[in-house]
């Protein structure tokens, strides 16, 4: 997990450059009060009632669309809020994202490179354009990624890995990307904030059990690893180049006959 402040060109992106993304990460836990509180930048202390109404009033939002989960999925109500309470212990993150302002922009240059989220679920509010994503039947090239136009008074929902894994490929991870901002947007700082939810620090990686999630396989082993381990070990495997980002999950359901 990348705490507190990541400068650019720390990241190679899907071009073989180095990403344009300044970020700080603020843990939740930290304004929470879960854990002993860190020391932030001045700017976040002196604004940490306004962090945490933003924490609480987010998770508001994404207990409403894990309740709806529930219900698509046939499971018992709650479940999926169960797995990311506020007041348990979790590696879940603010992020704030800034790529800066061109002034002789080159629109297919890569501020981010193209990822999916490892929690389980993701708010992004940001108003100046240059997100992107993939199609799930797209070969990953330029002229096939898509972009997603900022709406006023909308928030983005990404779903990450960790849903696709406990929903046994169900529900689907998008890979997406960041460009620098098209037309005049370009010339302007791009701003955006991440809501990044994780797991408490005790779940696991199990599938869940109930409704139309597909049963593991037979001869095949369930993850029993902690939502931290498999975020680790999935982390280094993309950092070694042994796993290439890409979109996850999708699968159709099968009903029976």
């Amino acid at each position: 997990m990348m705490r507190r402040y990541k400068r650019k060109d720390q990241l190679r992106t899907d071009d073989g450059k180095m990403d344009c993304m300044e970020l700080y990460s603020i843990n939740q836990d930290d304004i929470l009060g879960n854990r002993p509180p860190r020391r932030n930048a001045d700017s976040i202390e002196a604004r940490r009632a306004e962090v945490r109404q933003f924490i609480e009033n987010s998770h508001s939002v994404i207990d409403i669309i894990l309740t709806c989960l529930d219900h698509q999925l046939g499971l018992t109500p709650g479940t999926l809020s169960a797995l990311s309470p506020l007041e348990q212990i979790s590696e879940t993150s603010v992020r704030l994202l800034l790529g800066q302002s061109q002034s002789s922009p080159k629109y297919d240059n890569i501020t981010l490179g193209g990822h999916t989220d490892i929690g389980s679920i993701t708010l992004l509010f940001n108003v100046v354009g240059g997100l992107q994503i993939l199609p799930a039947d797209r070969e990953n090239k330029l002229e096939n990624w898509l972009y997603v136009k900022p709406e006023p008074g909308h928030a983005l929902v990404n779903i990450g890995d960790t849903l696709v894994e406990w929903t046994g490929g169900l529900l689907r991870s998008a890979l997406h990307r960041v460009l620098t901002a098209p037309g005049e947007q370009a010339l302007v700082g791009r701003q955006s904030v991440a809501y990044l939810v994780r797991p408490r620090n005790s779940a696991s990686m199990q599938r869940l059990k109930g409704g139309i999630i597909p049963p593991v396989e037979e001869g095949q082993d369930d993850e029993t690893r902690s939502v931290n381990e498999w975020a680790g070990w999935r982390a280094r495997q993309i950092m070694l180049g042994q796993l290439k980002p890409q979109t996850r999950g999708g699968k159709s359901v099968v009903t029976p006959a």
